[in-house]
């Protein structure tokens, strides 16, 4: 897989040399349509990966703290890799302001997401005093 990622970004980069420099609008939708391409081998990478821990994961108990906290570890490094591919694709494209509240919305996603699982983790103190 990650042979096949290095082919796309190989031969996008070989077409983006040629091409790029006689139409700049046919670059942008050739760099948008490579990095959809490895965006997907990425995801089918991911997806695998995801499904070995997933297995992992279930041989503890079902409301275990370690299971929960991996699953949102999980999770925000979902967000943070889609809001990575997002912005890099509205930068290739000129857009800084939108890829920079991209990456903003992903933060604030991220500790949104820690936010239930601190406020367990500072009531089980609570309870330890």
């Amino acid at each position: 897989m990650f042979m096949r990622a290095c082919g796309v970004a190989i031969l996008a980069s070989v077409c983006l040399a040629v091409v790029g420099k006689l139409s700049g609008a046919y670059g942008a939708v050739l760099r948008i349509g490579a990095s959809l391409l490895i965006f997907g081998i990425f995801v089918s990478v991911l997806g695998k990966v995801i499904g070995a821990i997933e297995n992992l994961v279930s041989f503890g108990e079902e409301g275990n703290f370690a299971s929960r906290a991996f699953g949102l570890m999980l999770k925000g490094l979902g967000i943070a890799l889609v809001g990575r591919f997002c912005s890099d694709v509205c930068r290739d494209c000129g857009e800084q302001t939108l890829a920079g509240g991209i990456e903003s919305v992903g933060r604030i996603a991220i500790f949104a997401l820690s936010v239930p699982m601190l406020v367990e983790i500072l009531s089980f103190a609570c309870e330890l005093l």
